[in-house]
């Protein structure tokens, strides 16, 4: 596995090396830099939401229920590219290009646009053949795919590079541009009386536009001097931390999405439609929890191993589960008003189902939290196992859930294996904090042996 983290050793020289008031000021950057990347989660959160419940209004369900489908095939695109150019990114760019940081973002950039349209082509190809199955909807919905992953996917890419510059303010900024003209784009496709499946994902890729521009124009972003020479070489490079990451994202999309698919090929796109709408008010608390968990790989890789480290596990998952329950608890009492504020009263008869979907909140805290402990823990297998076991559990019992319960089986699926990986990796947690205690009782009583 590469070398994900830096040591702690060395992040700790790194800061106690500063003067008192380079210190200081280092500090207060640090913390600057988590309300911009809570900022820019909570804009470009704010900008989907307002697209999602626009189009949840306006749509028929069975139209609902193909725009959330396609968007769930977007979401498998969304983690292959992150597996193999963002995340990769986050490494290579302090530790093997820190003096060519802006050609090394301009071959980043064309893997992202080439990677990105050749799977929207794919998707087309595939969707070609099954409309002449008779799957007419699978074109639609590739139709929407296609014009959602380029655009979408690299401006993804250059949010990312703006915290890998440490200037999470320009994340933020095109977050703001991105919600402003998501208002104007629905707007204009609400008077026009255009709004449909095709022209949802339009709107989506219009809003990435300006944002778009904006980064690429402030980052510097350059076109290699080595040509296809230096790209290759930094294909080759992601590709190693690809074989890692990948098969981790791929398994986390399965639990999170497949309740989707038995829903829709049991019920109906309808019923996709039925479980959108109950995500969609979970999603901003996600959304924030998830822009959160990257700044706990750093603090818990300063953190000693052993105690202190786990001390810090403890504290954040009791301040999560605490602001999980205040979401939860509030928008359970008032289901039915917040569905209907939303969505109207179309969606009204599924709303006791909310409560159900909100506990996920919890599960997602755990996750969240303890993802993060193992990376630090440089114990990334525990993370796969976890995530395995959740998709075959899934995967083993997902029919049989939607063919009894119908859509309720279908939430029960999504909150039950959110609940069992959360449930995977306490346990783990907790084996390690007892081996560790084990260990440390044998190390005092040798010590003591010895010293007699």
């Amino acid at each position: 596995m590469p070398e994900i983290l830096l040591s702690r050793e060395h992040l700790l020289a790194k800061v106690e090396n500063l003067p008192l008031a380079r210190r200081i000021t280092f500090e207060i950057g640090q913390q600057r830099n988590k309300v911009f990347a809570v900022a820019d989660q909570a804009l470009f959160a704010g900008g989907n939401l307002f697209l999602t419940v626009g189009l949840g209004r306006v749509l028929p369900a069975k139209e609902y229920g193909l725009f959330a489908l396609a968007q769930s095939a977007y979401f498998v695109l969304a983690s292959c590219h992150s597996a193999l150019v963002i995340e990769p990114l986050l490494v290579y760019r302090q530790h093997s290009y820190p003096t060519r940081s802006n050609e090394y973002y301009g071959a980043t950039v064309a893997m992202s646009v080439a990677f990105s349209s050749a799977c929207a082509l794919i998707v087309l190809i595939i969707a070609c053949f099954a409309h002449v199955l008779g799957q007419h909807d699978a074109l639609t919905c590739a139709v929407g795919v296609a014009i959602l992953t380029p655009p979408t996917s690299l401006l993804w890419l250059l949010r990312r590079t703006s915290f890998a510059e440490l200037r999470p303010h320009l994340a933020a900024k095109a977050g703001l541009l991105y919600l402003g003209t998501a208002i104007i784009v629905l707007t204009a496709l609400k008077l026009t009386a255009n709004i449909g499946v095709i022209t949802g994902f339009s709107a989506c890729s219009v809003a990435a536009l300006p944002s778009i521009a904006l980064l690429l124009r402030t980052l510097s972003v350059q076109r290699p001097v080595g040509g296809l020479v230096f790209a290759r070489e930094v294909l080759a490079k992601h590709w190693v931390f690809a074989r890692w990451s990948l098969q981790t994202g791929l398994l986390r999309w399965i639990p999170s999405n497949a309740p989707q698919w038995f829903a829709a090929s049991y019920l109906g796109p309808a019923a996709a439609a039925n479980l959108k709408v109950l995500l969609t008010p979970l999603m901003p608390f996600m959304q924030s929890v998830g822009a959160l968990s990257a700044l706990l790989v750093p603090s818990f890789v300063l953190a000693a191993p052993g105690e202190e480290r786990r001390r810090k596990v403890w504290n954040n998952l009791k301040i999560g589960t605490l602001a999980g329950i205040s979401y939860l608890v509030p928008a359970s009492i008032f289901h039915r008003q917040l569905i209907g504020l939303l969505f109207g009263r179309t969606y009204i008869g599924i709303s006791w189902l909310l409560p159900i979907m909100l506990c996920a909140a919890i599960s997602e805290v755990w996750i969240t939290v303890l993802s993060p402990y193992f990376l630090a823990s440089l114990l990334p297998q525990r993370l796969f196992v976890a995530y395995s076991l959740s998709a075959l559990a899934c995967l083993a019992f997902g029919y049989s859930a939607v063919h009894t319960w119908a859509t309720a089986g279908a939430v029960f699926l999504y909150v039950g294996s959110g609940f069992a990986t959360a449930g995977m990796l306490s346990l783990f947690f907790w084996v390690e904090r007892e081996r560790s205690k084990s260990e440390f009782a044998t190390g005092s009583l040798g010590g003591a042996a010895s010293g007699k």
